[in-house]
């Protein structure tokens, strides 16, 4: 139990979870995503990804701008709710390489029944490379590609506004900070992504339990996510 209470800690408040949207929707368009992973640690020396998992919904207001929100299902099970609402931004995009800038906005809401409410704003950023096919319009067209695919690269930060709770090495700053870089593809309607992150680079993991896993250096742990997204 105390593993668990600790791996929702880190879930929930530090809000480890991939970025839910990085090329924003269309006009109108609709799209439902589900996310599994979680930070990883190891378990009598195997790595393992928490099993976390999360649900999004968001709709397009713009051919630029995306409007979402979204439900970590794995705290119910212990009694917290944690939500989001966000907005995500496109600020330029350079057709002729398929390069693309945008942000996400996202306000993380928890509330626990003994702790109360707890509020932790969020900011993302992210460069992407949509190397096969183009993001911004859909053409059964001859020889149009069918499977449209992007690399993206960025980074997320947290900021505990408002919380009770005072977190355990490598997690234990008010501004949180995790680069990360991913790889999405998919047709029109769906679209799979997979994502790595690394959470905390600067801060020392080596007194945690259960054990961070880190291969590469003795600061941060990595986060491990897959994520399916339909849009209609």
């Amino acid at each position: 139990m105390k593993r668990l209470y600790f791996i929702l800690i880190v879930f929930v408040f530090v809000s480890c979870a991939p970025t839910r949207y990085v090329v924003p929707l269309n006009k109108r368009e609709k799209s439902v995503s589900v996310s599994f992973g979680g930070p990883i640690f190891e378990e009598d020396g195997t790595p393992m990804p928490a099993p976390l998992v999360n649900i999004t919904y968001a709709k397009g207001k713009t051919n630029t701008l995306t409007y979402f929100g979204g439900l970590q299902l794995s705290p119910l099970l212990e009694g917290y709710f944690s939500g989001e609402l966000g907005a995500l931004k496109e600020w330029k995009w350079w057709s002729k390489r398929k390069l693309g800038i945008t942000t996400n906005f996202v306000a993380n809401a928890v509330y626990e029944v003994y702790s109360g409410f707890h509020l932790f704003p969020q900011f993302d950023a992210n460069i992407y490379w949509h190397f096969r096919s183009d993001p911004h319009y859909f053409c059964d067209c001859p020889g149009d590609s069918k499977w449209k695919m992007f690399l993206y690269a960025g980074f997320q930060t947290h900021y505990n506004l408002v919380s009770n709770y005072e977190f355990t090495d490598p997690f234990n700053d008010d501004v949180l900070f995790s680069p990360h870089a991913g790889y999405s593809f998919g047709t029109g309607s769906w679209r799979f992504s997979t994502e790595v992150k690394w959470i905390q680079p600067g801060v020392d993991n080596t007194s945690n339990k259960p054990e961070i896993w880190n291969p590469i250096t003795d600061t941060g742990t990595f986060g491990g996510f897959i994520s399916f997204y339909n849009n209609f």
